[in-house]
């Protein structure tokens, strides 16, 4: 397929076209050529593979093929092993035109992109009688996604930067014993139950300010364990992200996060004086703070 010559529109149906043909044949005994196609962004990179959202959310072999291609993104951009304290994790989950894709900050997409094919392959060799294979196609091309939750992300791009294979059905002990280590970071990528009410929040503003707290708190990001102030939108729909880089704002005016400078980024973290605050804001949504008022009645 030649992908390059065509106009954007031709391309991106040529591409969801793709997608939807080898999503059919994931259900047959060894599907072989399943096209995972990649395009520089302009932060980085992003990939999609033929397995459709709501698949993946069912888990079954449509998972294992995403994690193995999240999996194979985490080698090929150089994620190294995080810190087990308070690590952070750099793939971000997203919809493209109903099928999952994954987005990753990089500074060098054109060398990720053309180590993306050995990785994939590495990768997909540990997928039970899966054949995935990476397709890099013209920058931009990938650019419409949204941002989506996904339980399954967190665990995989680990099992990767551990060293593991993400869509293997059974990982190597050495690091099935070392992800024991970092189920604080697990957890904090994960639906727990102050999640789940934080998204129940009838209050779009409360909602996004639990919901960065709860994932900074779950990380350990306090102190010196800071994050870029953009990363508080992970995770957002994209109708939301402005929204909580707004609460990101009022929760750095109400003193809730520190700024720490930084050359050419801003970085956040929250302040250890202020955990019981913040503790309570995460679990019950209380608010006596007037920045945090003026927010909410904005």
């Amino acid at each position: 397929m030649e992908l390059a010559g065509l106009r954007p529109a031709q391309r991106s149906d040529a591409v969801l076209a793709s997608l939807a043909a080898d999503a059919q044949r994931i259900g047959s005994p060894r599907p072989s050529g399943l096209r995972c196609f990649a395009a520089a962004t302009p932060e980085g990179i992003c990939l999609t593979a033929p397995a459709r959202v709501a698949d993946v959310s069912r888990a079954g072999r449509a998972r294992r093929l995403a994690a193995c291609v999240a999996g194979a993104l985490a080698v090929a951009v150089g994620l190294g092993v995080p810190r087990a304290d308070a690590g952070e994790l750099d793939l971000e989950a997203a919809s493209w035109r109903g099928f999952v894709a994954l987005r990753v900050v990089t500074s060098d997409p054109t060398g990720a992109l053309e180590l993306l094919p050995l990785s994939i392959d590495e990768q997909g060799r540990h997928l039970d009688r899966m054949e995935p294979v990476a397709v890099v196609i013209p920058p931009g091309s990938l650019d419409d996604t949204e941002p989506i939750e996904a339980d399954w992300l967190a665990r995989a791009e680990l099992v990767a930067r551990l060293d593991g294979f993400s869509g293997a059905t059974r990982l190597d002990p050495a690091v099935e014993s070392a992800l024991a280590s970092y189920r604080v970071l697990l957890d904090a990528h994960g639906p727990g139950p102050e999640e789940r009410a934080a998204h129940d929040d009838p209050s779009p503003e409360r909602r996004a300010m639990r919901r960065i707290l709860r994932r900074l708190d779950g990380m350990g990001k306090y102190g010196g364990y800071h994050t870029e102030f953009s990363h508080l939108a992970r995770g957002f729909p994209g109708h939301e992200r402005a929204l909580a880089l707004e609460a990101g704002e009022a929760l750095l005016r109400a003193g809730l996060l520190a700024e720490k400078p930084s050359v050419g980024q801003r970085h956040v973290s929250l302040v250890a004086a202020r955990t019981d605050d913040i503790r309570r804001l995460i679990a019950g949504g209380d608010v006596d703070d007037p920045e945090l008022t003026r927010f909410l009645r904005r």
